[in-house]
């Protein structure tokens, strides 16, 4: 048996902007799973568990991964980065009096 992720990235019109699955196997069928002793439950339990972890860090990963991709695609399709204008941090710090360490000078 195995178990099986769907995610989907949803903007706040609704609009899907991406989805992703993943999916992990090594789960024992019912029929397989170990009733009749502790050991044997926990062993069985603890398959299922390691199967479903495994898919849900995928999902974790890749869906990151869909989100940053997207918003990378926007900031190279015209969204410019801010940057920050050094003349002009220097002027500020000359009006205030503020030294660069951002103390007051001593006079």
């Amino acid at each position: 048996m195995k178990v099986k992720f769907n995610a989907e990235i949803i903007d706040d019109d609704g609009n899907i902007t991406g989805s992703r699955t993943s999916e992990a196997g090594g789960i024992p069928s019912l029929d397989e799973f170990d009733l009749s002793t502790r050991n044997g439950f926990l062993r069985d339990f603890d398959a299922m568990e390691q199967a479903v972890l495994r898919a849900r860090d995928q999902i974790d990963g890749d869906i990151a991964e869909e989100i940053l991709g997207n918003a990378s695609k926007k900031t190279e399709n015209g969204h410019k980065k801010k940057r920050r204008n050094r003349i002009g941090a220097r002027q500020s710090i000359r009006k205030t009096g503020c030294s660069g360490d951002g103390f007051p000078k001593r006079i």
